[in-house]
């Protein structure tokens, strides 16, 4: 070392030292202060869900085609093994016994109790009362499994008091609201979450249907975020699935969010739908299906729809099949 350089570090060694314990101060704060912006950003940051299992693709010589339907748009199972196939632009929900030899119908359009305009989401329950997200009407309603009103509760589009109906009083007693309820999902307690697509809102009802949370994209910290529609794990968390993105928002039953996450998907784009199976949560996207573990978001199965044939556009499962929407179709392949 020459002798300008050790001069040098001696000078500052020397100045350190007259400064003493408030160098070390300024210097820590200093530090602090440069890295808090990085840890905020890493906890807030979605992480991709790892990818754990190997694709499998679709063989169409192995579906069976159960039912064929004018303009279908989801599907849902309940426990009993009955299937669910809405077409929201005829107004109506299709039901299928468990052995597939019955079926009927119940809604139609219109906005008294009991009728549905254009309802874009549903969740069938234990299948003795089904819960509808009535998009046209701005309402979710709770209708009995013949399609008798049983409650009615307008959804508004911004932060407002909600005034559910305990029953309707008569026909023309059904109020309407300014919001567009996309999806709804029961949660063991009773109560009811909803999506909102206008705002877009998340809200979060107890059993007497106050509001317990409401999550809009500041909480979620996506600016851009454009929920799909909800699932209830059967660890009882709900999944909101994006529409654009394959992003998904993990919550508990009272909106605290557990995580949001990337799915490193096979598919480009966000989700179509999404169902519970045991616990896992199947994640559908137009030409793909993924099951990803409730509790450790890691991907148990892929499955790989041929891009030759119609998008898919909903599916359910049973232990052993899985049940699909694609076109007019509802299709079914073993698991």
């Amino acid at each position: 070392m020459s002798r300008a350089s050790a001069l040098f570090f001696r000078g500052i060694r020397s100045r350190v030292a007259e400064l003493g314990g408030a160098a070390i101060f300024i210097g820590a704060l200093l530090a602090a202060a440069l890295m808090w912006p990085a840890a905020h950003a890493s906890s807030t940051r979605s992480e991709p869900l790892p990818r754990g299992a190997d694709t499998l693709h679709i063989r169409l010589s192995a579906i069976d085609t159960l039912a064929t339907f004018e303009a279908p748009t989801s599907v849902r199972r309940d426990a009993r093994g009955r299937l669910y196939v809405l077409e929201s632009p005829r107004h109506r929900l299709h039901v299928l016994s468990a052995n597939r030899a019955e079926q009927y119908t119940i809604g139609g359009a219109g906005a008294n109790a009991g009728q549905l305009r254009r309802p874009a989401g549903f969740d069938p329950t234990n299948g003795q009362a089904l819960l509808f997200a009535d998009t046209g009407n701005g309402r979710i309603q709770r209708l009995d499994a013949s399609g008798r009103a049983l409650e009615v509760l307008p959804i508004p589009y911004r932060e407002e008091t909600l005034a559910p109906v305990y029953p309707p009083g008569g026909p023309n007693s059904a109020p309407t609201g300014s919001g567009r309820p996309r999806a709804v999902q029961s949660t063991a307690g009773s109560g009811l979450i909803v999506l909102e697509s206008d705002a877009p809102a998340v809200w979060y009802l107890d059993r007497d249907r106050a509001v317990v949370r409401r999550l809009d994209a500041f909480d979620t910290h996506f600016r851009d975020w454009r929920p799909q529609t909800l699932v209830r794990s059967g660890l009882g968390a709900l999944w909101v699935l994006e529409a654009q993105q394959p992003r998904v928002l993990i919550t508990d039953a009272l909106g605290s969010i557990i995580a949001h996450r990337s799915l490193q998907a096979h598919a480009e784009g966000g989700f179509v739908d999404g169902f519970a199976s045991g616990a896992a949560v199947g994640l559908v996207q137009p030409h793909a299906i993924a099951l990803v573990d409730a509790e450790t978001q890691q991907l148990r199965r892929h499955w790989r729809w041929p891009t030759a044939a119609a998008p898919l556009q909903s599916a359910t499962a049973s232990r052993d099949s899985l049940y699909l929407l694609a076109g007019s179709h509802l299709l079914a392949m073993p698991r």
